[in-house]
């Protein structure tokens, strides 16, 4: 019995030394280190992958409407919007019909409220779109389009483009350096200032950036609204696409919500050289290099209120080999006249999707000449 209890004795001397009690300040900082994990825990926001399709010079998302999967443009520069043809396959009820500002005058406009969107197992109830009838958005094979406030509901206040990986990436950290660092003059548009000039950062403007008439220089030559190059800090971009827009509309979102006093426009074919970071509450967007890219094409047309004139045509194209030059102007697309499209966005997506055309031009002595071209790139 005696020799049982000297056992217990020495084990618990043992344990007295095995066991060390923590100080206060050592309890006190292992108290921080717990808080703040949890802290993280709670309020980090998982990061979610939207991979987009990469077509016709537009980003292209999967949605879920409803439990069903549906293909939507996400278009920095629009709001929330369904095609008149989906909303009404889909049976949506309209409401608050009313008229807004279209390509050919008028157009009527309704609102509607979907039950259900999902993107990568995330949900938003009762969603207001707004619904317009255009012809334009059917030809694009979507169901509607999606804007910068489409994450911001979401909770997202930050979010990435990465033109290489074709992945929008939200809840991604900003970099640490960025090359390029600008500011968003208004919410849910963003914009940079360039000389002076206010430019729209505009996913959802595929082929054609465009530049307001007030910072061009007023040549007579067929030159004039070109812009051979851009500057953005000390990225210089070598680009041939920054046109004069038409009378009616920025771009191909609706009129009724362009911004006042801003007709610049970058779109995708310049946005795609670089990695875009968002920071919608801070108003502020970032800008990494991409090289992945090249913004050469085999033409580009320009719209001078006159039709559209081939104002930049690559050397090595088809369409060069076969004779035609810069202040040609385009007439006929396969027996169509460029006066029954929509704008230059149409005619480009036109131009791209279609193979063995017949196309029509008149020269600088007004000459008609009619070329056969197998494709443009």
């Amino acid at each position: 019995m005696k020799k049982l209890i000297s056992q217990l004795i020495d084990c618990e001397q043992k344990r007295k030394t095995l066991v060390r009690i923590p100080k206060e300040t050592t309890l006190k900082n292992i108290y921080i280190i717990l808080s703040l994990i949890l802290y993280s825990l709670i309020y980090s926001q998982e990061k979610i992958e939207i991979p987009f399709t990469y077509e016709n010079n537009l980003i292209n998302i999967q949605i879920g409407v409803n439990g069903k999967k549906e293909h939507f443009i996400f278009d920095t520069g629009a709001r929330n919007v369904l095609t008149k043809k989906f909303a009404d396959e889909s049976h949506f009820k309209l409401k608050d019909g009313r008229k807004i500002g279209g390509y050919k005058g008028k157009t009527e406009s309704f609102k509607t409220d979907v039950k259900l969107i999902t993107i990568q197992n995330k949900d938003l109830n009762d969603v207001s779109f707004i619904v317009l009838d255009w012809e334009f958005l059917n030809q694009l094979n979507i169901s509607g389009i999606v804007g910068v406030e489409f994450f911001t509901d979401l909770g997202y206040q930050k979010f990435m483009i990465d033109y290489k990986s074709k992945k929008i990436i939200l809840g991604t950290e900003l970099p640490v350096s960025p090359e390029y660092k600008f500011k968003m003059v208004k919410k849910g548009y963003p914009r940079i200032l360039m000389k002076n000039e206010k430019f729209l950062i505009d996913t959802g403007n595929p082929l054609f950036g465009e530049i307001s008439e007030s910072i061009l220089a007023n040549n007579a030559n067929c030159t004039k609204y070109t812009i051979s190059s851009l500057s953005i800090t000390n990225k210089h971009i070598d680009l041939c696409n920054i046109i004069l827009p038409d009378e009616k509309n920025v771009n191909f979102n609706f009129q009724s919500f362009k911004i006042k006093n801003s007709r610049n426009v970058i779109g995708n074919l310049t946005l795609q050289n670089f990695i875009i970071y968002f920071d919608i509450e801070n108003k502020e967007f970032y800008l990494n290099e991409n090289k992945f890219f090249s913004t050469l094409k085999d033409i580009w047309f320009l719209n001078n209120n006159i039709g559209y004139i081939v104002s930049v045509i690559n050397e090595n194209s088809e369409l060069y080999n076969l004779g035609i030059r810069e202040g040609f102007y385009l007439t006929e697309i396969n027996n169509k006249k460029v006066t029954e499209f929509l704008d230059g966005q149409e005619i480009n997506f036109y131009l791209l999707n279609h193979k063995n055309m017949v196309l029509k031009f008149k020269n600088m002595d007004n000459i008609e000449i009619t070329e056969t071209v197998s494709e443009i790139k």
